[in-house]
């Protein structure tokens, strides 16, 4: 595969499920379609919400479930770096599940989750790259529970993450050749070749120097000492005692990344549900800011609700997760689109709460996140 040249940016799409293609495990609430279960705007490393909306699994022998996704275009000239599922589950005490990731009933990947994972987590598997569009159009993934009876196997979030890249540029094309090529080349050389330049040198050489060098000549200008190197320069500057320091140079980081921010006022939803959050990207941060933003539960709501501590749950999410970029010293207004629960909770409310959160990766690979509480109104107000 080409991979993209050094600094070239990288398109990120996350794929959600959007159908049902075998519903062999059982849907909480019931009658729910099962890809709607699986398509809340959670992503790893965060825990989605577990006291609602799964699938599980609990009778004896095979039991499958395959969801069908959504699609994203590959941008010309672009091919697919990278390809990644992800599932979030639980495994029953004597029952493992394998997780394969089909496009066009031809088996990309599979992993097996083994059984006794009571507590839940993310697992993922690669799939090969690159893919073609055809095949990025069909993905699916079932899910294939086995073991004995017992405790039940219990599925919670599927997500699939898309990366494409630019690709390498084809090769120029051949310079064209003239119209018209010339004809062969005459088989018989010229009949008379240009004549031999003369063998003889002139007749009349010039005259000898003289014999006898002058008395006195004169000094070597090479041999004059050059003055002393006086060295660099150092700028100084006055200290507050009135003597004269030395300002130490610096370097600056250009592969720092500097303190993004949060600003603007709290925002207003449109009429479809999309909060449209404004991130400033210091002057002091060269070479921009880059990462992901999403839009979670107030930390304060959750205690409220129920009471419990963020050391026993994640908060809930409210969006999927989107990527920015921003220039130095600019703000953009990065539009985050509510997920379909949250919008029909809060549509008819007059303004909402939200925690805006943003992530963003240092040259080193540190990690700084930032969180902000900002109440939304929604666009239509309720009547009195």
């Amino acid at each position: 595969m080409a991979l993209a040249p050094a600094g070239a940016s990288a398109t990120w799409s996350e794929l959600r499920p959007d159908t049902t293609v075998t519903s062999g495990w059982t849907a909480t609430p019931a009658g729910t379609a099962h890809w709607d279960l699986l398509d809340d705007a959670a992503s790893a490393p965060s825990n989605p919400w577990t006291f609602g909306d799964y699938l599980s699994a609990a009778a004896a022998g095979p039991t499958q479930d395959e969801v069908g996704f959504t699609t994203a275009p590959i941008p010309s000239g672009e091919v697919v770096d990278n390809a990644t599922a992800w599932v979030f589950l639980r495994t029953g005490a004597s029952r493992s599940v394998q997780v394969g990731v089909r496009s066009g009933g031809t088996l990309l990947a599979a992993v097996t989750v083994p059984a006794g994972m009571s507590s839940g987590a993310w697992s993922s598997l690669i799939l090969p790259a690159p893919l073609t569009q055809a095949q990025l159009d069909g993905l699916t993934m079932v899910f294939t529970d086995s073991g004995g009876s017992g405790t039940a196997s219990t599925l919670y979030e599927a997500v699939i993450e898309v990366e494409t890249k630019p690709g390498a540029a084809p090769p120029p094309p051949p310079p064209p050749g003239p119209a018209n090529p010339p004809a062969n080349p005459p088989a018989n050389p010229p009949a008379n070749p240009p004549a031999d330049p003369p063998a003889n040198p002139p007749a009349n050489p010039p005259a000898n120097p003289p014999a006898n060098p002058p008395a006195n000549p004169p000094a070597d200008p090479g041999a004059t000492t050059p003055p002393a190197d006086p060295g660099p320069t150092v700028p100084t500057q006055p200290g507050t005692d009135g003597t004269v320091g030395v300002i130490t140079p610096t370097t600056p980081d250009v592969g720092a990344a500097g303190p993004l921010a949060i600003v603007g006022k709290d925002p207003v939803a449109t009429s479809t549900g999309v909060v449209p959050v404004t991130l400033g990207c210091p002057d002091t941060s060269v070479g921009g800011c880059s990462g992901q933003l999403w839009l979670e539960e107030p930390l304060d709501v959750a205690a409220q609700r129920g009471r419990i501590s963020a050391a026993r749950r994640s908060p809930k999410r409210f969006s999927r997760t989107r990527r920015y970029k921003i220039a130095q010293g600019q703000q953009r207004s990065i539009p985050v689109r509510l997920d379909r629960r949250t919008f029909r909770t809060f549509k008819g409310r007059r303004s909402f709460k939200v925690s805006v959160v943003a992530q963003q990766k240092d040259a080193t690979g540190q990690v700084t996140t930032l969180r902000r509480t900002v109440r939304v109104f929604n666009t239509k107000k309720r009547k009195r």
